[in-house]
């Protein structure tokens, strides 16, 4: 039985996340103990508030336990994904449910880091000079989702929150109607709308918790 621990940037549990990407692993999930923790587990709704984004900082969009929706600093999470990291086993897993960059979080074995596993995917999936539709969930992150897309491709941003995006297929129809490819850029984003983005943008789709789920299946059976 491997241990897999699922990070979130916000509070765990994460039952909008965890549970559905345990089943995108398929059979590989029958042999893992999922465990989680998250970036603000313990924390006072002013210790919360002084993690806000500083002028420059990247803001990353999670959630708390109550459901909702928070937006945090990437250097405050940054330290505290540090902090939960040092206290797992060298033998397990650990997967950082966001796709921010987390540059000063060193790898280590059995780390999944969802923001390169992200970009890798999606550039294998973009031909070249291909077009590519990126939602996110915050318009501050368009720097960060803009420099994600293969050099020579050129990039349609869209905004959506991942815990309030109902309808928003019809409007992406219309945002991505010329690009070749999509991304959901965003451990929030799920299963169900990647299907709509699909079926109302025709173009296939992206997803950073599908390609996170196929690294950390990757890492508990020793895959490349």
């Amino acid at each position: 039985m491997q241990t897999v621990h699922f990070l979130t940037i916000g509070q765990s549990p994460r039952p909008d996340v965890v549970p559905e990407i345990l089943g995108m692993l398929g059979d590989v999930a029958s042999g893992i103990r999922a465990v989680e923790a998250g970036a603000l587990d313990g924390l006072s709704r002013e210790e919360i508030r002084a993690g806000a984004p500083r002028d420059g900082e990247m803001p990353l969009v999670s959630r708390l336990r109550s459901g909702e929706e928070v937006i945090i600093g990437e250097d405050y999470v940054e330290e505290r994904i540090a902090a939960l990291l040092s206290r797992i086993p060298a033998a397990d897993v650990a997967a950082i449910l966001c796709t921010g960059p987390f540059a000063g979080i060193p790898e280590r074995p059995g780390l999944v880091k969802a923001g390169p596993i992200f970009d890798r995917t999606l550039r294998e999936a973009c031909s070249p000079g291909a077009t590519v539709g990126m939602l996110i969930p915050e318009p501050r992150q368009e720097a960060d989702a803009r420099r994600r897309v293969p050099e020579g491709s050129p990039c349609v941003i869209g905004v959506a929150s991942p815990y309030s995006h109902g309808g928003v297929e019809e409007r992406l129809a219309e945002e991505f109607r010329d690009v070749d490819l999509v991304g959901l850029n965003c451990l929030g984003y799920d299963g169900p709308l990647e299907a709509a983005v699909a079926r109302a943008t025709g173009k296939p789709v992206v997803l950073a918790r599908r390609a996170l789920a196929q690294a950390v299946a990757r890492a508990v059976t020793g895959g490349a």
